[in-house]
């Protein structure tokens, strides 16, 4: 596994070699920044080919009006459900349950996911008739980094001055990561960064269910 220091150390050497390469003159970049764009680019990683992949399950009842229940805090984008479900926008759920509608209930068939302002929801229909539970599958959000917050955070961990603890995304995404930092400060490199995402991104054994899976509720 690469350690976060790993990633820094290179990134301050790639950086250097550009430099001389390009006859710049370098620039002073904090630690703190690196951490932001650490940061900023797993997520973007992690986004686009959601190789960081977690479920929950929503354990209902029967119900008798329409209901929302809330996602994991780390809750990124939508995956898949189990058992399948089709995906509909929050508006086309809500219109039905308007008060005074009479809502059809029977077995779950429709889901919708959407952001209230606090946080992610999800929302099912028809109204189930008795007991159960769906498994949702979702990327996560590895989050950006806060100089506000602790020393050990979603993305990674780093006390302000020492970065400590690995990676979250799989070690073959190093180099790419590396290129999207290289691209905040040379615009080629941010075109290099698009491009090689997107190769991933064509490369369909990069988000099957079995390679994806990087852990499950309950722990990293």
């Amino acid at each position: 596994m690469v350690l976060l220091k790993e990633i820094r150390d290179e990134f301050v050497v790639s950086y250097k070699l550009e430099c001389v390469k390009r006859g710049v003159k370098e620039i002073d970049i904090s630690d703190k920044i690196l951490a932001s764009w650490m940061a900023s680019g797993q997520q973007k990683i992690a986004d686009s080919l959601k190789i960081l992949v977690r479920y929950t399950d929503i354990e209902y009842e029967a119900m008798t009006e329409f209901t929302t229940y809330g996602l994991p805090d780390d809750y990124g984008s939508f995956v898949g459900t189990e058992p399948k479900l089709t995906v509909k926008g929050i508006t086309d759920l809500t219109t039905l349950a308007q008060e005074g509608e009479t809502l059809d209930s029977g077995e779950i068939d429709s889901i919708a996911i959407y952001h209230d302002g606090d946080g992610y929801k999800v929302g099912f229909m028809n109204l189930p008739s008795s007991s159960g539970t769906i498994r949702i599958w979702y990327s996560i959000n590895p989050l950006y980094y806060s100089p506000s917050s602790g020393k050990n955070q979603e993305w990674g961990t780093f006390d302000g001055t020492t970065f400590s603890g690995y990676l979250r995304i799989p070690d073959k995404y190093k180099d790419l990561l590396i290129i999207f930092m290289l691209g905040k400060c040379f615009d080629d490199k941010k075109q290099e960064f698009v491009y090689e995402l997107q190769s991933f991104i064509s490369n369909s054994g990069s988000t099957s269910k079995d390679e994806i899976c990087y852990t499950a509720i309950g722990g990293f």
